[in-house]
């Protein structure tokens, strides 16, 4: 197969467990790129939180945002789309959240607002908690009380939700609440944490929106990741490859395993299947 789209999930994939991209892999992504190839980086975060990767990169390369909610280029600031949560679900998950005294982030494509003061003062350090490394281009944060959120969200388009609890018996009744919503998609984005999009939303289906936009059969892509959030776009991909540091779920949603993303298993797979 002659495969022109690669795809590939961000934390513990692309990056190494220290925050950084590790330099075989960036060296694999730039020999793939001046062989013509696209390469499209697909996260859970909001785009604006890859800027620092894709500079390190060297490649001017698009973004898939929050899931699949947003598609850009960070580097310019263009956004392609914005696929939003109906307002109502948002106010439900909210109130859902607050009865249950879970904080709550609430992301539009360019801000974050919780009621967290926690939260609030660590920023970026509070989603990446595993890294010691602190990126120079975040998304602001916003403080604001539980009564007020539920105000914004009459208006705001809200393109993920966004709750990080470490009390799992908690996280899993909450889960298990959520998903009972219409309007709503609850993923699991790390062990703590729980990503809410809505229901048509995911790497997957923008993976295909942009591979489409492209001209390129998805049985042309290849898709790299590790997490539940990943197994729509590995199933998308004509060969979906998960890290061997991947759940067990992903691992049997992917055609292959490659190594641990410290072991720069991106790397070792592009070398092999474009001849690196």
């Amino acid at each position: 197969m002659e495969y022109k789209l690669v795809a590939l999930d961000c934390d513990g994939t692309l990056l190494g467990s220290d925050g950084n991209i590790p330099k075989d892999n960036i060296t694999a992504l730039q020999k793939l790129k001046k062989k013509g190839i696209e390469v499209i980086l697909a996260t859970g975060r909001s785009d604006l939180l890859t800027r620092d990767y894709v500079e390190d990169l060297g490649i001017n390369i698009p973004v898939i945002g929050c899931n699949g909610a947003t598609l850009s280029n960070v580097l310019t600031g263009e956004r392609m789309y914005i696929h939003g949560i109906d307002n109502s679900v948002v106010k439900t998950v909210l109130k859902a959240c607050t009865d249950r005294n879970i904080k709550c982030k609430l992301f539009t494509a360019d801000m974050c607002y919780t009621s967290d003061m926690v939260a609030m003062q660590k920023g970026i350090r509070q989603i990446v908690t595993m890294y010691t490394r602190e990126l120079k281009t975040t998304i602001p944060y916003q403080w604001m009380s539980d009564d007020d959120m539920l105000k914004l969200a009459d208006t705001a388009q809200v393109v993920k939700l966004v709750t990080v609890n470490d009390d799992i018996k908690l996280l899993k009744e909450l889960k298990t609440y959520l998903r009972g919503i219409d309007g709503l998609q609850v993923m699991q984005s790390n062990w703590n944490c729980l990503d809410m999009v809505a229901p048509e939303v995911s790497k997957g289906n923008a993976l295909c929106e942009y591979a489409h936009s492209k001209g390129i059969d998805m049985s042309q892509c290849v898709a790299f990741g590790d997490s539940e959030n990943d197994i729509s776009m590995l199933k998308a991909a004509g060969l979906g490859i998960a890290m061997a540091n991947a759940d067990d779920s992903v691992k049997e949603a992917a055609d292959r395993i490659t190594l641990t993303n410290d072991e720069c298993g991106v790397a070792k797979e592009l070398k092999g299947l474009f001849d690196l």
